[in-house]
């Protein structure tokens, strides 16, 4: 396992910078408080619902389980400063 914690802003942020390596699968958490959003998605994720570019939204407390490997990159976004911890499983 290997966990880091990225702030993220308003310009996209790989998560996590260098990905595992054999890795199986991400936890996602946005550890800020209820109200506040990150969003996941590719390299051009928007901090909003917009069709092709808007990301998979995840709310201030709760965490989402991705079944991907190392060769995945994903990237986070968000409206206001967020703290968002990973935690890789290989």
């Amino acid at each position: 396992m290997d966990q880091k914690v990225t702030e993220v802003g308003a310009t996209a942020e790989k998560l996590p910078a260098v990905a595992m390596d054999y890795r199986k699968g991400i936890i996602i958490h946005n550890a800020e408080a209820a109200g506040t959003y990150v969003y996941i998605g590719n390299s051009d994720v928007t901090a909003d619902e917009t069709a092709g570019t808007g990301g998979l939204k995840i709310e201030g407390g709760t965490y989402m389980f991705l079944e991907i490997d190392g060769s995945v990159d994903l990237y986070a976004i968000s409206a206001a400063s967020v703290t968002v911890d990973t935690l890789e499983v290989g």
